[in-house]
């Protein structure tokens, strides 16, 4: 919806096209909880949108004066707002590339695809990006004064523009799949509208830009991992760990797939992280059972990961491959330095990781003392009664 209003008005009045989209969504709550759910839900709020559009229209001046030049000077009466496939598709591909545009910085097309496009929370972002709320307004709000601006334009790049595009847009959908499947929700470990999202929109940017084979390797990775979704929690939504997952529950058909585009993705000239990150989402899809994974090879693909993408979760990563590899006391030695790093002091896996050293090597206070540092970095209420089961079993008096 965002999309599809953004390309009506034009970028600079991104802001009036969001107030719509939030307005009609709460008009949508407030009827559909009583029970009355249309048959065409999309097509129901794209109605209410477009008649919220021509009443903000009818009664704006100022707002007449600045948009009706963006919508092709149209009176209200004759306000059309087209909701079929084939404008949503090009609307969404444009958003993205939007977001993801170089005048923009780094770190401000990721909060803002995020924000604009996927309909995340500042505070979903903030947790993704492994930062603040305030640092996350920040960059939405240096981003939209550039469209406000008109200096970007609500287009799709051209050609020789688009590999450099298309790495930020993978890195975009990237942490829009994972903020679904380890969702910062406090009430959602998981949360499957994310992760179909994210599957969505990489599955469609990778047909529609089937040169760009890193593409298919991240959606190879995102069916590992979906793969996976319905053996993480129990009937109760409680987390379960990868060791105590049942594996007949994993849909093969969506490894299968995955392993199908992973080899596709092979034809690439170099291959990317995403490459690397499928290929060990793959080795544990493809595991009999947790203790014969093959963490050897894990171990390999986080070394040569980290030659392109040295990032505080990959080195952690690496340390925990190290680990289950049988190479413990290097692995520990890893452990130190990551712990040291500014960007994960508030990151539970690391200090469950570190709890998990601690009681292996008999560090039972240390153990209960990460333990507990975790639980001040847990997101869901579900991570946090992992975190408490643990504790629970140290020999502590």
């Amino acid at each position: 919806m965002n999309a599809v209003l953004i390309n009506k008005f034009g970028l600079p009045h991104m802001q009036i096209a969001e107030d719509i989209v939030q307005d009609t969504l709460l008009e949508a709550v407030e009827r559909w909880s009583l029970g009355n759910i249309p048959d065409n839900p999309g097509g129901w709020l794209m109605d209410v949108a477009k008649k919220k559009t021509i009443n903000l229209l009818r009664r704006d001046q100022i707002f007449r004066d600045k948009v009706a030049v963006a919508i092709s000077r149209q009176s209200a009466s004759n306000f059309e707002l087209e909701y079929d496939e084939e404008v949503i598709r090009d609307s969404t591909l444009k958003m993205i590339f939007t977001c993801c545009h170089p005048d923009l910085p780094p770190e401000s097309q990721i909060a803002l695809a995020l924000k604009s496009l996927c309909g995340l929370s500042v505070a979903e972002i903030a947790s993704g990006l492994l930062t603040t709320e305030a640092n996350i307004n920040k960059r939405l709000y240096r981003a939209k004064e550039k469209f406000r601006k008109g200096f970007i334009l609500f287009e799709v790049p051209a050609e020789q523009q688009l590999p450099t595009r298309l790495n930020r847009v993978c890195k975009v959908l990237y942490l829009l799949f994972n903020e679904g499947y380890f969702s910062s929700h406090p009430q959602h470990f998981i949360r499957q509208d994310l992760c179909e999202e994210a599957i969505r929109l990489a599955t469609e940017m990778a047909n529609g830009f089937s040169m760009y084979h890193e593409m298919r390797a991240l959606v190879a990775l995102m069916y590992f991992q979906q793969a996976r979704a319905d053996s993480r929690v129990d009937n109760e939504g409680e987390m379960i760990l990868l060791e105590q997952q049942d594996r007949s529950t994993w849909d093969m058909n969506l490894v299968a797939h995955g392993i199908d585009l992973l080899q596709a993705s092979m034809l690439a000239e170099r291959l990317g992280p995403y490459h690397l990150k499928a290929a060990i989402a793959a080795q544990h899809c493809i595991a009999d059972n947790f203790e014969q994974t093959n963490w050897e090879s894990i171990s390999t693909y986080y070394d040569l990961l980290l030659t392109i993408e040295k990032s505080p979760v990959v080195l952690l990563n690496r340390a925990i491959a190290y680990y289950f590899s049988g190479k413990r006391e290097m692995a520990s030695d890893l452990i130190q330095e990551v712990g040291d790093l500014e960007d994960l002091k508030n990151y539970a896996p690391l200090h469950a990781f570190r709890a998990w050293l601690a009681t292996d090597q008999g560090e039972y206070n240390q153990a209960k003392t990460y333990y507990e540092n975790a639980l001040r970095s847990c997101a869901s209420e579900t991570q946090k009664k992992v975190m408490h089961q643990r504790m629970a079993k140290l020999p502590i008096d």
